[in-house]
């Protein structure tokens, strides 16, 4: 197995700042204060700009950073256009005023999750990777700028999220039951769409391919959802541990497999 990339903290600055510091001895990683990374060999450098903790691969023609922020506008242009419809709240069975309590079991950057919670959904969010929790955290608990149309929204969906950092399998037995268990396991990288959106491709570069025991976070994941269990996939992806679901949402890019739970199998629960 390949070692993990070196990553960094860094500043510019004369001086680190003690949320540098503080970064620094939380992840356990070097702190460089330099005028540029560039001389480092570090392969991705963290760094605290205007925006929010940002990562960044630290060589010639790298993309530009990658920073959590649930001001983003496609993302406030998805929760106002038609929310209810989407794929992802049809297939955890987002509807009517019932409050769902969703476990996100590998809530990366945060973006499904912060859907589900714009929907009315309350969510646990897991996150296994120490850097990209860090940049989530950052992203959720972050001071936003001016006042919006949206802010009331948005702060009224991050107040319904909540953060943890752990490995979904590794805790599973201290987990309470929820109505859904939400996993989205990282797309492979295929010739086709290694570096399609920018957010993917860093991540891919950071964390590598994550392996996973498919049938174990599938049968955990069934131990845990009270109504179903969601699984979002790559259009053409096999599905996990080879389980055909018992509905399938298909959209351009991507799909979501739901695989009912026996307390859910009545004809309320039933997609029609």
């Amino acid at each position: 197995m390949s070692s993990e990339p070196k990553v960094a903290i860094y500043t510019s600055a004369a001086a680190a700042s003690e949320r540098d510091l503080a970064l620094s001895a939380t992840l356990q990683l070097p702190l460089i204060t330099a005028a540029s990374p560039a001389n480092h060999d570090c392969a991705f450098f963290l760094r605290y700009e205007a925006a929010g903790l940002t990562l960044y691969q630290n060589s010639p023609g790298a993309p530009g950073g990658l920073c959590v922020n649930f001001d983003n506008s496609d993302l406030l242009r998805r929760v106002s256009d038609k929310l209810k419809q989407q794929n992802l709240i049809k297939a955890v069975g987002l509807k009517g005023q019932t409050r769902l309590h969703i476990l996100d079991a590998m809530a990366g950057l945060g973006k499904d999750a912060w859907l589900l919670a714009s929907g009315g959904a309350e969510v646990e969010l897991l996150e296994r990777s120490a850097i990209v929790h860090s940049l989530l955290l950052d992203g959720l608990t972050r001071r936003h700028g001016q006042p919006t149309a949206d802010s009331a929204q948005r702060t009224a969906a991050l107040q319904l999220m909540r953060l943890r950092h752990a490995d979904f399998c590794l805790i599973a037995d201290e987990l309470p039951v929820f109505d859904v268990v939400y996993l989205d396991p990282m797309f492979p990288q295929t010739h086709k769409n290694a570096r399609v959106k920018k957010d993917m491709y860093l991540l891919q570069m950071l964390l590598g391919s994550r392996g996973c025991d498919e049938q174990q976070i599938l049968r955990e994941a069934r131990k845990h959802a009270r109504r179903r269990v969601v699984v979002k996939r790559a259009k053409l992806s096999p599905y996990l541990a080879g389980e055909r679901p018992d509905i399938e949402f298909k959209g351009t890019s991507n799909r979501y497999d739901v695989y009912l739970c026996s307390l859910a199998v009545n004809q309320s629960d039933q997609v029609s």
